[in-house]
């Protein structure tokens, strides 16, 4: 026996209240339950701003995850430079440089990562990442970028 495709009323499938394309608005729009865009309210959004340690948090995620996309950039350029005729190998190279660390020393690290305080680590890797980034630069091999996109993950 061939089941209804066209219904919905088993009670399995989840229901969706998505608006359709096209008339979704600005984000920033309120409606008329005074919720500002995902759902959140000016009275739910104003204690965020205003603790300072989340504030700091927050902006020091933005900054670290603009540098972390800019550093990228930058040795993805980098690599297409100094790979001549080979860019995409070099390229291709460098990318699997950033890759790689997080699957074979991810589990291991985090081990370790669970001991230690967490605000020296993140502020740490994150010196140590823009040391790297600052030294790229005056790399001119491909083997030297490969390096420096493994110390960078």
């Amino acid at each position: 026996m061939a089941a209804d495709r066209g219904s919905s009323d088993n009670g399995l499938e989840p229901k969706v209240n998505a608006a359709p394309v096209g008339e979704i608005g600005d984000l920033s729009e309120k409606d008329e339950s005074g919720e500002i865009g995902g759902g959140a309210t000016e009275e739910e959004i104003g204690p965020l701003l205003t603790n300072i340690p989340f504030l700091k948090l927050w902006l020091a995620q933005i900054l670290s995850a603009t540098g972390d996309w800019l550093g990228l950039v930058a040795i993805t350029a980098l690599a297409a430079r100094v790979g001549g005729q080979a860019e995409g190998v070099a390229i291709g190279l460098v990318l699997s440089a950033r890759i790689a660390p997080g699957f074979i020393m991810g589990p291991l690290a985090g081990v370790f990562a669970d001991r230690w305080d967490r605000r020296r680590l993140l502020v740490g890797g994150d010196v140590g990442r823009a040391l790297v980034l600052l030294t790229l630069p005056f790399v001119d091999t491909v083997l030297g970028l490969v390096l420096a996109s493994l110390v960078l993950e």
